[in-house]
Protein backbone atom coordinates (compact mmCIF):
# COMPACT_ATOMS: atom_id res chain seq x y z
CA UNK A 1 0.00 0.00 0.00
CA UNK A 2 1.61 3.31 -1.03
CA UNK A 3 1.97 5.56 1.99
CA UNK A 4 2.09 8.89 0.18
CA UNK A 5 0.22 10.38 -2.77
CA UNK A 6 1.33 13.45 -4.74
CA UNK A 7 -1.57 15.79 -5.42
CA UNK A 8 -1.63 19.00 -7.49
CA UNK A 9 -3.65 22.16 -6.65
CA UNK A 10 -4.20 24.64 -3.83
CA UNK A 11 -6.61 22.91 -1.40
CA UNK A 12 -5.69 22.34 2.23
CA UNK A 13 -6.94 18.77 2.66
CA UNK A 14 -8.01 15.64 0.79
CA UNK A 15 -10.74 13.19 1.68
CA UNK A 16 -10.64 9.56 0.54
CA UNK A 17 -14.38 9.11 0.84
CA UNK A 18 -15.99 5.76 0.25
CA UNK A 19 -13.48 3.24 1.60
CA UNK A 20 -11.68 5.00 4.43
CA UNK A 21 -14.51 6.19 6.61
CA UNK A 22 -14.32 9.67 5.04
CA UNK A 23 -10.90 10.20 6.63
CA UNK A 24 -9.40 13.60 5.85
CA UNK A 25 -5.68 13.95 5.12
CA UNK A 26 -3.97 17.31 5.50
CA UNK A 27 -2.06 18.60 2.47
CA UNK A 28 1.53 19.78 2.82
CA UNK A 29 3.34 22.19 0.53
CA UNK A 30 6.42 20.88 -1.25
CA UNK A 31 9.31 22.82 -2.79
CA UNK A 32 7.11 23.19 -5.85
CA UNK A 33 4.10 25.33 -4.94
CA UNK A 34 1.99 23.47 -7.48
CA UNK A 35 2.63 20.10 -5.83
CA UNK A 36 1.16 19.12 -2.46
CA UNK A 37 1.63 16.02 -0.32
CA UNK A 38 -0.95 13.94 1.52
CA UNK A 39 -0.52 10.71 3.48
CA UNK A 40 -3.28 8.36 2.41
CA UNK A 41 -5.39 6.88 5.24
CA UNK A 42 -5.94 3.13 5.57
CA UNK A 43 -9.02 1.46 4.18
CA UNK A 44 -11.68 1.02 6.86
CA UNK A 45 -14.40 -0.64 4.80
CA UNK A 46 -14.75 -2.55 1.56
CA UNK A 47 -12.12 -4.69 -0.13
CA UNK A 48 -8.38 -4.41 0.18
CA UNK A 49 -7.54 -3.27 -3.32
CA UNK A 50 -9.05 -1.15 -6.04
CA UNK A 51 -9.67 2.51 -6.76
CA UNK A 52 -10.91 4.82 -4.02
CA UNK A 53 -12.57 8.10 -5.17
CA UNK A 54 -11.57 11.21 -3.27
CA UNK A 55 -12.06 14.96 -3.14
CA UNK A 56 -9.79 17.95 -2.58
CA UNK A 57 -11.16 20.41 -0.03
CA UNK A 58 -10.54 24.08 0.68
CA UNK A 59 -10.19 25.53 4.15
CA UNK A 60 -13.98 26.13 4.06
CA UNK A 61 -14.65 22.47 3.27
CA UNK A 62 -15.60 23.12 -0.34
CA UNK A 63 -14.79 20.40 -2.85
CA UNK A 64 -12.71 21.73 -5.72
CA UNK A 65 -11.44 18.63 -7.56
CA UNK A 66 -12.02 14.89 -7.59
CA UNK A 67 -9.43 12.12 -7.93
CA UNK A 68 -9.00 8.35 -7.68
CA UNK A 69 -6.31 6.64 -5.65
CA UNK A 70 -5.58 2.90 -6.19
CA UNK A 71 -5.11 0.75 -3.12
CA UNK A 72 -3.11 -2.44 -3.65
CA UNK A 73 -3.43 -5.54 -1.45
CA UNK A 74 -0.19 -6.59 0.30
CA UNK A 75 1.42 -9.69 -1.23
CA UNK A 76 0.56 -13.03 0.32
CA UNK A 77 3.01 -14.72 2.67
CA UNK A 78 3.83 -18.42 2.96
CA UNK A 79 5.22 -20.36 5.92
CA UNK A 80 7.56 -22.16 5.74
CA UNK A 81 9.38 -20.48 2.86
CA UNK A 82 10.84 -23.78 1.65
CA UNK A 83 9.92 -27.48 1.61
CA UNK A 84 11.54 -30.72 0.52
CA UNK A 85 11.01 -32.10 -2.97
CA UNK A 86 8.50 -34.50 -1.42
CA UNK A 87 6.30 -31.51 -0.55
CA UNK A 88 4.88 -30.69 2.85
CA UNK A 89 2.57 -28.57 4.97
CA UNK A 90 2.29 -24.89 4.10
CA UNK A 91 0.23 -22.01 5.48
CA UNK A 92 -0.63 -18.95 3.41
CA UNK A 93 -1.60 -15.49 4.60
CA UNK A 94 -3.95 -14.01 1.98
CA UNK A 95 -4.85 -10.34 2.31
CA UNK A 96 -7.54 -10.45 -0.35
CA UNK A 97 -9.91 -13.31 -1.18
CA UNK A 98 -13.04 -13.39 -3.35
CA UNK A 99 -16.57 -13.63 -2.00
CA UNK A 100 -17.51 -17.15 -0.95
CA UNK A 101 -13.87 -18.17 -0.52
CA UNK A 102 -12.66 -20.94 -0.43
CA UNK A 103 -15.53 -22.47 -2.43
CA UNK A 104 -14.51 -22.96 -6.06
CA UNK A 105 -10.87 -22.03 -5.33
CA UNK A 106 -7.54 -23.82 -5.20
CA UNK A 107 -3.92 -22.90 -4.57
CA UNK A 108 -1.36 -23.50 -7.29
CA UNK A 109 2.34 -24.06 -6.63
CA UNK A 110 3.75 -23.23 -10.02
CA UNK A 111 1.21 -25.03 -12.19
CA UNK A 112 0.48 -27.86 -9.72
CA UNK A 113 -2.58 -27.54 -7.47
CA UNK A 114 -2.45 -28.26 -3.76
CA UNK A 115 -4.26 -31.42 -2.70
CA UNK A 116 -6.51 -29.39 -0.40
CA UNK A 117 -7.40 -25.86 0.71
CA UNK A 118 -8.84 -25.06 4.12
CA UNK A 119 -9.34 -21.81 6.02
CA UNK A 120 -7.43 -21.80 9.30
CA UNK A 121 -8.68 -18.38 10.41
CA UNK A 122 -10.81 -15.92 8.46
CA UNK A 123 -9.95 -12.21 8.36
CA UNK A 124 -12.09 -10.27 10.83
CA UNK A 125 -11.15 -6.84 9.52
CA UNK A 126 -9.91 -5.21 6.35
CA UNK A 127 -6.13 -5.43 6.08
CA UNK A 128 -5.99 -8.58 8.24
CA UNK A 129 -4.87 -11.75 6.50
CA UNK A 130 -6.97 -14.85 5.98
CA UNK A 131 -4.87 -17.84 7.00
CA UNK A 132 -5.27 -20.94 4.86
CA UNK A 133 -3.70 -24.38 4.89
CA UNK A 134 -2.64 -25.60 1.43
CA UNK A 135 -0.07 -28.44 1.43
CA UNK A 136 2.71 -28.06 -1.13
CA UNK A 137 2.70 -30.91 -3.68
CA UNK A 138 5.72 -32.94 -4.75
CA UNK A 139 8.20 -31.35 -7.14
CA UNK A 140 10.56 -32.90 -9.68
CA UNK A 141 13.35 -30.37 -9.24
CA UNK A 142 14.67 -27.80 -6.82
CA UNK A 143 13.88 -24.13 -7.34
CA UNK A 144 11.44 -21.35 -6.53
CA UNK A 145 7.82 -21.47 -7.69
CA UNK A 146 5.18 -18.76 -7.67
CA UNK A 147 2.02 -19.36 -5.64
CA UNK A 148 -1.26 -18.51 -7.34
CA UNK A 149 -4.93 -18.53 -6.38
CA UNK A 150 -7.30 -19.96 -8.97
CA UNK A 151 -11.03 -19.63 -8.48
CA UNK A 152 -14.00 -20.23 -10.75
CA UNK A 153 -13.71 -17.96 -13.79
CA UNK A 154 -10.00 -17.23 -13.31
CA UNK A 155 -7.39 -17.94 -16.01
CA UNK A 156 -5.98 -21.48 -16.09
CA UNK A 157 -2.75 -20.19 -14.49
CA UNK A 158 -4.69 -18.49 -11.70
CA UNK A 159 -3.87 -15.10 -10.18
CA UNK A 160 -0.43 -14.55 -8.61
CA UNK A 161 -0.57 -13.97 -4.85
CA UNK A 162 2.89 -12.43 -4.62
CA UNK A 163 4.19 -15.31 -2.49
CA UNK A 164 6.89 -17.78 -3.56
CA UNK A 165 7.93 -21.21 -2.27
CA UNK A 166 11.36 -22.79 -2.62
CA UNK A 167 11.83 -26.54 -3.08
CA UNK A 168 15.13 -27.79 -1.65
CA UNK A 169 17.11 -31.02 -1.54
CA UNK A 170 17.39 -32.62 1.89
CA UNK A 171 20.75 -33.95 3.17
CA UNK A 172 21.93 -37.38 2.00
CA UNK A 173 25.14 -39.32 2.64
CA UNK A 174 27.08 -39.67 -0.61
CA UNK A 175 30.12 -41.65 0.59
CA UNK A 176 31.65 -43.35 3.65
CA UNK A 177 35.35 -44.21 3.79
CA UNK A 178 37.06 -46.13 6.61
CA UNK A 179 40.37 -44.42 7.30
CA UNK A 180 43.47 -46.61 7.28
CA UNK A 181 42.19 -48.96 4.63
CA UNK A 182 39.53 -51.63 4.63
CA UNK A 183 35.83 -51.46 4.05
CA UNK A 184 34.71 -51.97 7.65
CA UNK A 185 35.56 -51.30 11.28
CA UNK A 186 36.78 -54.03 13.63
CA UNK A 187 35.61 -55.14 17.03
CA UNK A 188 37.76 -53.75 19.88
CA UNK A 189 39.53 -51.29 17.55
CA UNK A 190 38.83 -47.55 17.39
CA UNK A 191 37.72 -46.49 13.93
CA UNK A 192 37.76 -43.27 11.91
CA UNK A 193 35.24 -42.59 9.14
CA UNK A 194 35.34 -39.89 6.48
CA UNK A 195 31.71 -39.13 5.59
CA UNK A 196 30.51 -36.88 2.76
CA UNK A 197 26.99 -35.40 2.94
CA UNK A 198 25.35 -33.67 0.00
CA UNK A 199 22.95 -30.73 0.47
CA UNK A 200 23.71 -29.97 4.15
CA UNK A 201 21.22 -27.71 5.91
CA UNK A 202 22.23 -24.05 5.70
CA UNK A 203 22.09 -23.83 9.51
CA UNK A 204 25.13 -26.11 9.75
CA UNK A 205 28.13 -23.80 10.01
CA UNK A 206 30.64 -25.87 12.01
CA UNK A 207 30.96 -28.95 14.21
CA UNK A 208 29.00 -27.34 17.05
CA UNK A 209 25.92 -26.93 14.84
CA UNK A 210 25.89 -30.61 13.88
CA UNK A 211 24.52 -33.38 16.09
CA UNK A 212 26.11 -36.81 15.58
CA UNK A 213 24.66 -40.02 17.07
CA UNK A 214 26.17 -43.52 17.02
CA UNK A 215 23.91 -46.58 17.19
CA UNK A 216 23.60 -50.21 16.13
CA UNK A 217 26.46 -51.77 18.12
CA UNK A 218 27.74 -51.52 21.68
CA UNK A 219 30.76 -49.25 22.11
CA UNK A 220 33.60 -49.01 24.59
CA UNK A 221 34.72 -45.59 25.89
CA UNK A 222 37.36 -43.67 23.98
CA UNK A 223 40.89 -44.47 25.13
CA UNK A 224 41.68 -42.46 28.25
CA UNK A 225 38.11 -41.15 28.51
CA UNK A 226 34.81 -42.21 30.02
CA UNK A 227 32.48 -41.43 27.11
CA UNK A 228 31.68 -43.28 23.90
CA UNK A 229 30.14 -40.39 21.94
CA UNK A 230 31.22 -39.64 18.39
CA UNK A 231 33.93 -37.03 18.00
CA UNK A 232 33.77 -35.09 14.77
CA UNK A 233 35.94 -32.73 12.78
CA UNK A 234 34.52 -30.74 9.86
CA UNK A 235 36.98 -31.20 7.01
CA UNK A 236 35.16 -29.04 4.45
CA UNK A 237 31.79 -27.33 4.15
CA UNK A 238 29.96 -25.47 1.42
CA UNK A 239 26.35 -25.11 0.30
CA UNK A 240 26.30 -28.43 -1.58
CA UNK A 241 28.59 -30.73 0.41
CA UNK A 242 29.81 -31.36 3.94
CA UNK A 243 32.81 -33.59 4.70
CA UNK A 244 33.16 -34.86 8.28
CA UNK A 245 35.80 -37.01 9.98
CA UNK A 246 34.15 -39.15 12.66
CA UNK A 247 36.16 -40.79 15.46
CA UNK A 248 34.35 -43.90 16.69
CA UNK A 249 35.45 -45.57 19.95
CA UNK A 250 36.13 -49.34 19.94
CA UNK A 251 33.00 -51.40 19.21
CA UNK A 252 32.51 -54.37 21.53
CA UNK A 253 30.39 -56.37 19.12
CA UNK A 254 29.96 -56.90 15.40
CA UNK A 255 27.03 -55.56 13.39
CA UNK A 256 26.02 -52.47 11.46
CA UNK A 257 27.15 -49.20 13.00
CA UNK A 258 24.95 -46.22 12.06
CA UNK A 259 26.07 -42.61 12.29
CA UNK A 260 23.22 -40.10 12.17
CA UNK A 261 23.97 -36.46 11.38
CA UNK A 262 21.39 -33.75 12.04
CA UNK A 263 21.49 -29.95 12.38
CA UNK A 264 21.13 -28.72 15.94
CA UNK A 265 19.01 -25.88 14.54
CA UNK A 266 16.63 -27.03 11.78
CA UNK A 267 15.39 -24.85 8.96
CA UNK A 268 11.96 -23.25 9.56
CA UNK A 269 9.24 -25.73 8.66
CA UNK A 270 11.49 -28.77 9.17
CA UNK A 271 12.44 -30.93 12.14
CA UNK A 272 16.02 -31.97 12.76
CA UNK A 273 14.98 -35.55 11.92
CA UNK A 274 13.72 -34.46 8.49
CA UNK A 275 17.10 -32.90 7.76
CA UNK A 276 19.16 -35.83 9.05
CA UNK A 277 21.47 -38.07 7.03
CA UNK A 278 22.54 -41.58 8.04
CA UNK A 279 25.83 -43.32 7.27
CA UNK A 280 26.20 -47.07 7.82
CA UNK A 281 29.41 -49.09 8.16
CA UNK A 282 29.87 -52.74 9.04
CA UNK A 283 31.75 -53.76 12.19
CA UNK A 284 33.47 -57.09 11.68
CA UNK A 285 34.34 -59.49 14.45
CA UNK A 286 37.96 -60.63 14.52
CA UNK A 287 39.25 -64.09 15.44
CA UNK A 288 41.56 -63.78 18.44
CA UNK A 289 45.10 -64.00 17.18
CA UNK A 290 48.65 -62.75 17.61
CA UNK A 291 49.09 -60.03 15.02
CA UNK A 292 52.84 -59.48 15.49
CA UNK A 293 55.83 -60.24 17.70
CA UNK A 294 58.49 -57.58 18.08
CA UNK A 295 61.26 -58.57 17.86
CA UNK A 296 60.50 -61.86 16.15
CA UNK A 297 63.68 -63.59 17.22
CA UNK A 298 66.30 -63.65 19.99
CA UNK A 299 69.29 -65.55 21.32
CA UNK A 300 68.91 -69.12 22.54
CA UNK A 301 70.00 -68.02 25.97
CA UNK A 302 66.69 -66.17 26.33
CA UNK A 303 66.17 -62.85 28.08
CA UNK A 304 64.79 -60.98 25.05
CA UNK A 305 61.87 -58.62 25.81
CA UNK A 306 59.17 -59.35 23.25
CA UNK A 307 56.11 -57.23 22.48
CA UNK A 308 53.04 -59.30 21.62
CA UNK A 309 50.56 -57.46 19.42
CA UNK A 310 47.06 -58.93 19.68
CA UNK A 311 44.00 -58.81 17.42
CA UNK A 312 40.43 -59.71 18.27
CA UNK A 313 40.89 -59.55 22.06
CA UNK A 314 38.97 -57.20 24.39
CA UNK A 315 41.11 -54.32 25.63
Amino acid sequence: LPSTAVLAGTPVSAVFSDRTGASTAALKVSDDASVLWATCPPIESGGTSGKAPGLLLTALGEGVAAFFFSYVAPPAEVSPAHVALSGGAATLSLFEVPAGFPAGCEILYGSTPSASLAVVSAAEATGVATLVSAPAPKANATGVVAISLRCTGDPIAGVRTGAFLEYIETPVVSSVTVQGGGASCEVWVACKLLVSIRYPASTVQDATSLSTTLAGVALQPHQGASDSAARITVMSLNSWELSVLVSVPPPSESGNLTVTFAPTTPLPGFTSAQLSAVATVQVMGATPAVRQLSPGEGPATGGTAVQVHLAGFPP
